[in-house]
């Protein structure tokens, strides 16, 4: 038997519905905040993907991408996949708030998590030619001034690292 084009219909308005594809970029957003909070983490990011996939010119998007790199890095310890996606975000997003911020990000995990100082550095010196004005730029030549590092070895901090 064929299908008519009413069972068709039928048949994809279910399977968008099933996907969830009727959410909002809001919904989504407020979804991925529950599932992180509840400490469901990759289907959180799956949210965020979802939210970036399907409201890609949302303001919420850039904030789902950089915060999913947020969860990679704070809350799975997945540091390459932090690395990714705030590359993304900074590559789909760079006249945004969270597009300059994840550029710092990729050379602060570079730096300070994955100990990549060639890959910190190129990080930090591409924010530097990007944002020269930026407010992160006292925070970038610091990084780089500091670059390998411990914070024994860091005047700045060393106040502060025996005061904890």
């Amino acid at each position: 038997m064929r299908p008519t084009k009413r069972s068709i219909y039928l048949s994809l308005l279910l399977l968008f519905i099933a996907c969830g594809v009727g959410q909002t970029a809001e919904e989504l957003w407020r979804s991925s905040e529950g599932q992180v909070r509840a400490r469901k983490y990759r289907k959180a990011i799956r949210t965020l993907e979802k939210l970036v996939a399907t409201y890609p010119e949302h303001a919420l998007a850039p904030k789902a991408l950089f915060q999913t790199g947020d969860i990679f890095m704070n809350n799975m310890d997945d540091l390459q996949s932090s690395v990714t996606a705030y590359q993304e975000t900074t590559i789909l997003y760079p006249d945004t708030d969270e597009g300059v911020k994840a550029l710092f990000m990729v050379g602060f995990v570079y730096a300070n998590h994955l100990k990549d100082y060639e890959a910190a550095r190129q990080a930090y010196t591409g924010f530097m030619d990007q944002y020269p004005n930026h407010e992160l730029i006292p925070s970038v030549k610091f990084e780089l001034e500091n670059l390998g590092k411990s914070a024994d070895e860091i005047e700045a901090l060393k106040g502060v690292t025996n005061a904890i």
